[in-house]
């Protein structure tokens, strides 16, 4: 059996003391919400390269090409461990399907580390360089650090990114036939449609295609991981889900069809509605309806504490 979704994170937000000055900064929605719906791997870069804790800081530095080095020892240069450890960590853990990091850290920064220059002149915004090179490794992988992790819709994109990479990745490993194929196509089209109705359109077509089971594979890949890491807005998932919803109009009394069309079109608005509670609006019609496609939808399928992580915390 397929393990359950795993993701990595940052060893300090997970509570131990990694941090250069022996410290952590553990994050609570990380320990007490995400750790109920994901098997957590620990990871700090510059400890699992063998480096003590506490230790000396380290910075990114550009001259040339950039480099992690010692703030205080500036001969200290761990860029090429740094950078050979991610690219192993990558490899060993091919069934990672997110991975959440600490904000502003040299090593593992996500769009929030800071070069420093010898010019003078800093760049800010960048990747830390584990992060860095574990994204030429896997691009695919969605990440997300503490900060954006307490902000709901960044949370809702990354969870429901790694989970549905999660199931691909449990799809690849698996013995591929039509069937489950089929099965994987079906149960991720509301997911797909609400970050690319073009992109559903292009997996539709894959999977008609004239080919052999691994000919249609090999295009589900191609186009389902570039879908992963799309950023739906509100008015996608709620047009993606209005779709769905018109699909068994004709099944439901009309009373039901508008109240949850319209809590539908509200949300998409940006209007009171939470996320989860669209989509327990929308499961409870499809049962009713009995449409077996729409009932398989991943999103309507979540556990829980999947919807707990997806309400405000």
């Amino acid at each position: 059996m397929f393990p359950n979704p795993r993701i990595a994170a940052s060893a300090c937000l997970m509570g131990k003391p990694t941090r250069y000055d022996g410290g952590n900064k553990k994050s609570h929605i990380l320990a007490c919400q995400v750790s109920k719906v994901f098997e957590l791997i620990s990871v700090c870069p510059e400890v699992d390269i063998g480096l003590p804790t506490p230790r000396n800081p380290v910075a990114l530095v550009q001259n040339f090409d950039v480099q992690l080095i010692g703030t205080i020892d500036n001969d200290k240069d761990i860029t090429n461990e740094i950078v050979d450890y991610s690219r192993r960590f990558a490899r060993q853990n091919a069934i990672i399907c997110g991975l959440i990091v600490k904000a502003s850290s040299p090593s593992c920064g996500y769009k929030s580390a800071t070069v420093y220059r010898k010019s003078g002149k800093s760049r800010y915004g960048v990747n830390g360089l584990f992060t860095s090179a574990f994204l030429a490794a896997k691009p695919w992988v969605p990440i997300i650090d503490e900060n954006d992790l307490q902000n709901l819709d960044m949370r809702i994109f990354f969870i429901e990114a790694a989970l549905a990479l999660h199931d691909f990745l449990s799809l690849a490993e698996s013995h591929i036939n039509s069937e489950t194929l089929r099965q994987f196509h079906d149960r991720q089209r509301l997911f797909v449609a609400s970050r690319s109705q073009r992109a559903q359109s292009a997996l539709d077509k894959a999977l008609l295609n004239n080919g052999t089971v691994q000919d249609k594979f090999k295009a589900t890949k191609m186009l389902f991981l570039k879908t992963v890491k799309r950023r739906p807005t509100k008015k996608k998932q709620a047009k993606a889900m209005l779709g769905s919803l018109k699909t068994i109009k004709g099944k439901l009394a009309p009373a039901a069809y508008n109240k949850v069309s319209a809590m539908i079109a509200r949300y998409g608005r940006g209007k009171t509605f939470n996320y989860p509670d669209v989509l327990e609006s929308l499961k409870l019609v499809t049962l009713e309806s009995g449409d077996a496609l729409l009932k398989s939808q991943s999103c309507l399928n979540y556990s829980k504490p999947v919807l707990n992580l997806l309400k405000l915390i």
